[in-house]
């Protein structure tokens, strides 16, 4: 049985290296939108490399975000996702809270270009703000 949002735990940690597998598995499970094999190997990889936080339930990794400084003046959401039957449940946007809280930058407007799209299969975020 799925939990609600208000009656499940989700609890934000940060990424630790017996984590790889589980976000590995994450990401196999959203093959519509993460189905290019060399980038998944390469979005797992960097994991714990840069900032890296993983959402959890029952011990379960559900989800996981990881962020890269370019410069003093910009990060990039390097990659984020959620397991599909966590969908709409507030887990993405505690993420982005995670990467705000440790880096002082405002990503309010990516969590509302989140929101505003369905972010349909190959649908890029960068297509969201055109």
């Amino acid at each position: 049985m799925m939990l609600s949002e208000h009656s499940m735990k989700v609890s934000i940690r940060e990424f630790v290296e017996q984590d790889r597998e589980l976000c590995k598995q994450v990401l196999a499970e959203l093959r519509d939108w993460f189905g290019i094999k060399s980038s998944n190997k390469t979005y797992i990889s960097i994991l714990g490399t840069i900032p890296t936080a993983v959402a959890v339930v029952d011990d379960e990794i559900i989800g996981f975000a990881a962020l890269e400084q370019h410069n003093q003046d910009s990060i990039e959401l390097h990659v984020i996702a959620v397991k599909k039957a966590y969908h709409n449940r507030g887990i993405g946007t505690k993420l982005i809270n995670w990467a705000e809280l440790g880096t002082g930058f405002d990503l309010a407007f990516l969590s509302a270009i989140i929101h505003a799209n369905s972010f349909d299969q190959n649908q890029e975020l960068v297509n969201a703000v055109k």
